[in-house]
Protein backbone atom coordinates (compact mmCIF):
# COMPACT_ATOMS: atom_id res chain seq x y z
CA UNK A 1 0.00 0.00 0.00
CA UNK A 2 3.08 2.24 0.07
CA UNK A 3 2.79 3.37 3.67
CA UNK A 4 6.41 2.38 4.21
CA UNK A 5 7.47 4.99 1.65
CA UNK A 6 5.84 7.72 3.76
CA UNK A 7 8.21 6.84 6.63
CA UNK A 8 11.83 8.06 6.81
CA UNK A 9 14.39 5.37 5.92
CA UNK A 10 15.81 4.71 9.39
CA UNK A 11 12.34 3.80 10.68
CA UNK A 12 11.17 2.22 7.43
CA UNK A 13 13.06 -0.98 8.20
CA UNK A 14 10.48 -1.78 10.90
CA UNK A 15 7.85 -2.32 8.20
CA UNK A 16 10.01 -5.18 6.95
CA UNK A 17 10.82 -6.72 10.35
CA UNK A 18 8.11 -9.40 10.08
CA UNK A 19 9.56 -10.45 6.72
CA UNK A 20 13.19 -10.70 7.83
CA UNK A 21 12.14 -12.75 10.86
CA UNK A 22 9.89 -15.11 8.91
CA UNK A 23 10.92 -18.70 8.21
CA UNK A 24 9.12 -18.55 4.86
CA UNK A 25 11.53 -18.22 1.92
CA UNK A 26 9.05 -16.15 -0.08
CA UNK A 27 8.94 -13.64 2.79
CA UNK A 28 12.74 -13.59 2.89
CA UNK A 29 12.90 -12.88 -0.85
CA UNK A 30 10.30 -10.13 -0.52
CA UNK A 31 12.27 -8.57 2.33
CA UNK A 32 15.41 -8.46 0.20
CA UNK A 33 13.50 -7.01 -2.75
CA UNK A 34 11.89 -4.29 -0.62
CA UNK A 35 15.08 -3.53 1.28
CA UNK A 36 17.10 -3.10 -1.91
CA UNK A 37 14.45 -0.95 -3.54
CA UNK A 38 13.33 1.10 -0.55
CA UNK A 39 16.17 1.20 1.97
CA UNK A 40 19.47 1.02 0.14
CA UNK A 41 21.04 4.36 -0.75
CA UNK A 42 23.40 2.74 -3.23
CA UNK A 43 22.17 0.07 -5.67
CA UNK A 44 25.28 -1.99 -4.87
CA UNK A 45 24.82 -1.69 -1.10
CA UNK A 46 25.07 -5.07 0.58
CA UNK A 47 21.97 -6.18 2.41
CA UNK A 48 24.08 -8.15 4.88
CA UNK A 49 21.50 -8.95 7.55
CA UNK A 50 18.72 -9.62 5.07
CA UNK A 51 20.96 -12.02 3.15
CA UNK A 52 22.22 -13.72 6.33
CA UNK A 53 18.65 -14.35 7.49
CA UNK A 54 17.71 -15.73 4.10
CA UNK A 55 20.77 -17.98 3.94
CA UNK A 56 20.00 -19.49 7.34
CA UNK A 57 16.41 -20.27 6.31
CA UNK A 58 17.57 -21.73 2.99
CA UNK A 59 20.02 -24.04 4.74
CA UNK A 60 18.19 -25.00 7.95
CA UNK A 61 14.51 -24.11 7.34
CA UNK A 62 14.52 -22.23 10.65
CA UNK A 63 16.42 -19.79 12.82
CA UNK A 64 18.66 -21.93 15.00
CA UNK A 65 18.78 -19.42 17.84
CA UNK A 66 15.07 -20.20 18.38
CA UNK A 67 15.60 -23.94 18.89
CA UNK A 68 15.93 -23.72 22.66
CA UNK A 69 12.80 -21.58 22.99
CA UNK A 70 10.88 -24.13 20.94
CA UNK A 71 12.50 -27.00 22.85
CA UNK A 72 13.99 -28.41 19.67
CA UNK A 73 17.24 -30.32 19.70
CA UNK A 74 19.98 -29.11 17.39
CA UNK A 75 21.24 -31.49 14.76
CA UNK A 76 25.03 -31.99 14.80
CA UNK A 77 25.30 -29.66 11.77
CA UNK A 78 23.19 -26.99 13.50
CA UNK A 79 25.21 -27.28 16.70
CA UNK A 80 28.43 -26.91 14.72
CA UNK A 81 27.04 -23.73 13.12
CA UNK A 82 26.12 -22.33 16.55
CA UNK A 83 29.43 -23.37 18.12
CA UNK A 84 31.30 -21.52 15.39
CA UNK A 85 29.67 -18.13 16.01
CA UNK A 86 26.65 -18.93 13.83
CA UNK A 87 24.84 -15.84 12.65
CA UNK A 88 27.69 -13.47 13.55
CA UNK A 89 30.15 -15.41 11.42
CA UNK A 90 27.64 -15.59 8.58
CA UNK A 91 27.30 -11.79 8.65
CA UNK A 92 31.08 -11.39 8.61
CA UNK A 93 31.38 -13.56 5.51
CA UNK A 94 28.91 -11.29 3.68
CA UNK A 95 30.61 -8.01 4.52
Amino acid sequence: MGQDLETPKPARQFFYAPLIHSVNLADQAWNIELSKARLAEDPNEKMVHALAHQMQIEKYDRFLARNAAFRRDNTPEEQDFLNNRGYGKLVETLQ
